[in-house]
């Protein structure tokens, strides 16, 4: 059975999709996955542990199927040699992905915490006792 993915292999994964600039497909994305990460993952695994990842592909889908505007945009100014502009558009494009990415995991955290503070005030459990701090590591 292979390691799960530790919190710095998702956010690697995330990043990953992000920039993904060809058209993405789950098969495509677990081989680059598995050669960055440098071990076999699974479509499965990711689909059923990581909903990160997954609303990071979903959105790269829906940006594939949005930026025909971009491209028609891109593909004028690529005519006129004005490489720079082709760039920034690049850039730009990227950086509202991961606003948006950003958001919606925001807002799931925000859901999850009102879970959690519901669930500890239905169980008796106080502030106080949630604001004890961690025990320190021994070295």
């Amino acid at each position: 059975m292979s390691r799960h993915l530790t919190d710095n292999d998702v956010a690697l994964a995330v990043n990953v999709v992000t920039d993904w600039h060809a058209p993405i497909t789950w098969d495509a994305l677990v081989a680059v996955l598995s050669t960055v990460l440098g071990r076999r993952i699974t479509r499965q695994a990711i689909y059923k542990s990581h909903p990160r990842i997954v609303d990071a592909f979903r959105d790269a889908k829906a940006r594939a199927r949005n930026n025909r505007q971009s491209r028609k945009i891109k593909g004028k100014v690529k005519k006129h040699g004005d490489i720079a502009l082709a760039y920034q558009i690049d850039q730009t494009e990227n950086l509202r992905a991961q606003i948006e990415l950003l958001k919606r995991e925001n807002h799931n955290l925000l859901e999850q915490f009102l879970r959690w503070q519901y669930n500890a005030a239905s169980r008796g459990v106080t502030r106080e006792i949630l604001d004890i701090p961690l025990p320190k590591r021994k070295q």
